[in-house]
């Protein structure tokens, strides 16, 4: 019989009577203690309606990473801030991001 929910973390299927949350990123289920990081306070908060929190999963965060990056601008230095004055903070900001992307 196959694993109808199978948990994201160990493979095994999520059942009804199971601590399981699902990723509110991509609908898949992991076990409580299969590093949700989700106590069991929180969890019973949450299933009595007490407690409403987000919760998305490891794969799901990495993904997003990934998008987010592929659509990063690059600059050839650190874009002005306006709000910003030059300060020796920014300068020296500059001078380390300049020195990274000399040595890349």
């Amino acid at each position: 019989m196959a694993n109808e929910y199978p948990c994201i973390k160990c493979m095994k299927n999520v059942t009804r009577r199971m601590h399981a949350v699902s990723c509110d990123g991509c609908g898949r289920w992991q076990h409580r203690k299969c590093d949700t990081c989700i106590t069991s306070e929180q969890y019973r908060l949450m299933s009595s309606g007490q407690l409403t929190m987000e919760w998305s999963c490891v794969d799901f965060n990495l993904d997003s990473e990934v998008r987010q990056l592929s659509s990063t601008t690059v600059y050839d230095e650190i874009p002005p801030d306006t709000s910003i004055p030059n300060s020796p903070i920014r300068e020296l900001s500059q001078t380390l991001f300049d020195l990274m992307v000399t040595q890349t």
